[in-house]
């Protein structure tokens, strides 16, 4: 009917109210999932034919927001409401004011925080409901203040669920958004949350969940990401060798060995001064388990072109210093065309033998 051509806009203008008014006794979970399409339809086309009622079109999408802030509802249509209002951010003049500010931080980052499920036995979070169509509004506001990506960063991470929790798959959501938020980000913008951020990855990769496991080693996939971390190196490498080589341990799932394989290159790239052989060893606790070293040692080469990781599959080399898990038991001899110090090629033949 509105898209009619004989429809008359300005006389349509006057009855808006009462419109407005029904608009906003469905959208506080009463309507069925099938009126959701509709009801993003008639507000898009409210906005756009009717600027002069548009200040209330806002508060009829911000109050059903503001209110899952505190508590989503099943039923709630948050999903087309910020469907409408991704055309509306795309619209905000520079500099952002302070509504447009408190939108981001008041209204669409509390909505991180329901740690309740859509559907239990299918492992569906309550927040898989509208979080694609969230981070594209965050985005849109990142990308014209920046500066904001910040506190977003901080906001996501203190709503990632504890591992008490068992939420995976919101997990796996707010990992992949962290990754978007820090690609609009430059590095002295990361430099005061980094230390959060290292926090939170050394404990996800205490996971022995792959999804978890894989989607924190999906950051060094992203070029843009990879660069920037690339940045902090000094501070990743202590931090994360120690999570990465497990004491020399492959992890249960292959695909995860693979990534990390990638992700120690990485590393050696970003800063090659503070990854050395004797680091890694260090790190892989081959000094301190001398005991379990008689039974199984595990370093690192790249002077192989692949080799059997207990039937999980093959890596590729990576690097000079490591970048394939090598398994050597008491059957096998320490290669010693690994590119590692003499007094430590000896060490290993030591306990080889």
């Amino acid at each position: 009917m509105v898209r009619a051509p004989e429809f008359d806009v300005a006389e349509a203008e006057e009855q808006c109210g009462e419109l407005l008014w029904s608009l906003c006794s469905r959208l506080d979970g009463s309507a069925q999932q099938a009126e959701w399409p509709f009801l993003r339809d008639i507000l898009l086309w409210l906005y756009e034919k009717f600027p002069r009622k548009r200040a209330e079109l806002r508060g009829v999408i911000g109050r059903p927001l503001k209110s899952a802030a505190r508590f989503v509802h099943k039923s709630a249509p948050l999903a087309p409401l910020m469907q409408v209002l991704g055309p509306i951010i795309r619209g905000f003049q520079l500099p952002l004011g302070e509504a447009q500010r408190r939108l981001l931080l008041e209204t669409l980052l509390p909505l991180h925080k329901s740690n309740e499920w859509l559907c239990w036995d299918r492992q569906t979070p309550i927040v898989s409901m509208y979080h694609k169509e969230l981070v594209h509004c965050m985005l849109l506001i990142l990308e014209k203040e920046p500066r904001l990506s910040c506190k977003c960063l901080e906001a996501v991470c203190n709503y990632l669920p504890q591992s008490h929790e068992s939420n995976t798959p919101k997990e796996v959501l707010l990992i992949a958004e962290l990754a978007e938020i820090t690609k609009v980000m430059q590095p002295e913008d990361l430099q005061g949350t980094m230390p959060l951020l290292v926090r939170h990855m050394v404990r996800l990769f205490t996971s022995q969940n792959a999804q978890t496991l894989q989607s924190v080693l999906q950051f060094w996939k992203d070029e843009r990401v990879s660069q920037l971390l690339s940045h902090f190196a000094d501070q990743l490498i202590p931090n994360l060798m120690p999570m990465l080589l497990r004491d020399g341990e492959l992890f249960w799932n292959p695909t995860v060995n693979k990534m990390t394989s990638l992700v120690l290159e990485k590393l050696e790239e970003a800063d090659p001064e503070v990854l050395t052989p004797c680091d890694i060893l260090r790190w892989a606790g081959i000094w301190t388990q001398k005991n379990a070293c008689q039974d199984k040692v595990k370093v690192y080469s790249g002077h192989h072109s692949c080799c059997d990781m207990g039937g999980q599959g093959l890596l590729k080399p990576t690097s000079q210093c490591f970048g394939q898990f090598l398994t050597l038991g008491r059957q096998h001899t320490i290669c010693s065309a690994i590119d590692l110090p003499d007094d430590i090629l000896k060490f290993l033949k030591h306990f080889d033998s």
